[in-house]
């Protein structure tokens, strides 16, 4: 137990299946965690097109996971996703996306670099030369479309698996209403731009300015970029991945210096 971040309070706004791990590192480190998640995982209405998708896996040359969360979905439509992907390379974005599949027991041949995203996805010399190859994408309905038409540029046949939903989930931000009220010296974690968009429809018009005159934790520039173009004012404190390590060490940094 530390006391790197005593006094403050950390609004965790991640899917509530996922808050609990970085809310119990908040609390490890003495800080007091107020879970709102501004972001439901539902499943995808289309299940018939998804299972007819996914028996064409073994046509693929290259499977994307872009999120955990999309590993747990595909897993939960189609029971025969390991036997579809046997002579598939499987790829991965994120740190968290490469652990959820292995402990599925796939191999995961293609793993994004630091910062574990899109970008550096494109890097590796594997998805460089792709010309005439078959690649699907799982991941939930819209989204960047950056890692697709990369692809397709290269010569790649590019396909979504769309296999779940991200929704506004029925919040209730009381507790960070009141947390304002009380003038206490406070962070809002948000993990996606989609997320952060979702904050403002969440919170209501009376605490508008309060939020915008809050301090953001982030996991992209982009999403520094959009807090500006929203109306923040206070440039947001910028964790080097999405995983909950560096977003605590982004917070700890911040909190030292503040």
């Amino acid at each position: 137990m530390g006391n790197s971040l005593k006094g403050l309070t950390i609004v965790n706004t991640r899917p509530k299946h996922q808050a609990e791990s970085l809310s119990d590192l908040i609390r490890q480190e003495g800080g007091s965690p107020v879970e709102i998640p501004v972001i439901e995982i539902a499943p995808a209405p289309n299940s018939d097109l998804l299972v007819s998708q996914i028996k064409q896996l073994n046509d693929a040359d290259i499977a994307i996971f872009i999120s955990a969360n999309a590993v747990d979905a595909a897993m939960g439509i189609a029971d025969d996703l390991t036997s579809g992907l046997e002579n598939v390379k499987i790829a991965s974005v994120g740190q968290a996306t490469a652990f959820k599949l292995e402990s599925r027991g796939f191999t995961v041949d293609i793993k994004a670099p630091e910062p574990f995203n899109s970008e550096s996805l494109l890097s590796l010399p594997e998805l460089e030369n792709v010309t005439n190859k078959k690649i699907f994408i799982f991941r939930g309905e819209g989204g960047r479309e950056l890692l697709a038409d990369t692809l397709r540029s290269r010569g790649a046949e590019v396909e979504y698996i769309e296999c779940y939903r991200r929704l506004i989930p029925p919040s209730d931000p009381t507790s960070l209403y009141q947390c304002w009220d009380e003038g206490r010296k406070l962070l809002i974690v948000v993990t996606s731009n989609e997320g952060l968009r979702n904050l403002l429809t969440v919170v209501n018009n009376e605490h508008q300015q309060s939020l915008l005159s809050s301090t953001l934790v982030v996991v992209s520039e982009r999403a520094v970029a959009l807090a500006s173009e929203l109306g923040f004012k206070q440039k947001p404190v910028l964790s080097s991945t999405v995983s909950n390590g560096a977003i605590l060490e982004a917070m700890q940094r911040w909190y030292s210096l503040s």
